[in-house]
């Protein structure tokens, strides 16, 4: 069985091959749908990792490591949400020029999108290490918990150079 399009002759078993969602041709919800479960599992992931972080700190590390995760989460949660938010656009900005067929503009996307996100977490990564009392005043974290804050914030924020680079490169990838 053969689907004719605007891009040429393919076979139904050749695209179920490449295990990809065709979002040129035909209806959108279902792809839609398909599209946004990846966004969704990693949001859910994200938000275990934050709960994990919560429980591993209050059951074995005590009261004021649980504040302290408990205390930092929004500021963690708002620069994941920005990133992912980025990544997103990286995302839209090479489904563009893949839709206009254009090799030289999907490299260049995907080279400035690595770029960026090393640079940019790089850079956020030792603004966050360097403001961590300036962020725990900001949001009232207890002095009790204010050591452990200060060092899951840095230890956060030296990994989170990993997390931006895992979030381009999966908006590159989908």
């Amino acid at each position: 069985m053969t689907i004719e399009g605007e891009c040429g002759v393919s076979t139904v078993a050749e695209s179920k091959k490449t295990n990809s969602i065709d979002m040129l041709h035909g209806p959108l919800a279902k792809k839609i749908v398909l599209f946004s479960i990846p966004l969704a599992i990693t949001s859910i992931l994200q938000q275990l990792l934050n709960s994990t972080d919560a429980v591993f700190a209050g059951q074995w590390l005590g009261g004021d490591a649980l504040a302290a995760v408990g205390g930092v989460a929004p500021i963690i949660s708002l620069f994941v949400a920005v990133f992912v938010g980025l990544s997103v656009g990286v995302n839209v900005v090479i489904a563009v020029h893949i839709g206009h067929d254009d090799i030289d503009k999907i490299k260049g996307a995907v080279q400035t999108s690595a770029a960026a996100a090393v640079v940019c977490s790089l850079v956020l990564a030792v603004a966050g290490v360097l403001s961590t009392d300036f962020i725990l005043a900001a949001v009232n974290m207890p002095a009790e918990a204010w050591a452990e804050g200060a060092q899951y914030l840095h230890v956060y924020f030296i990994g989170i150079v990993f997390l931006v680079i895992y979030n381009f490169g999966s908006a590159v990838l989908r």
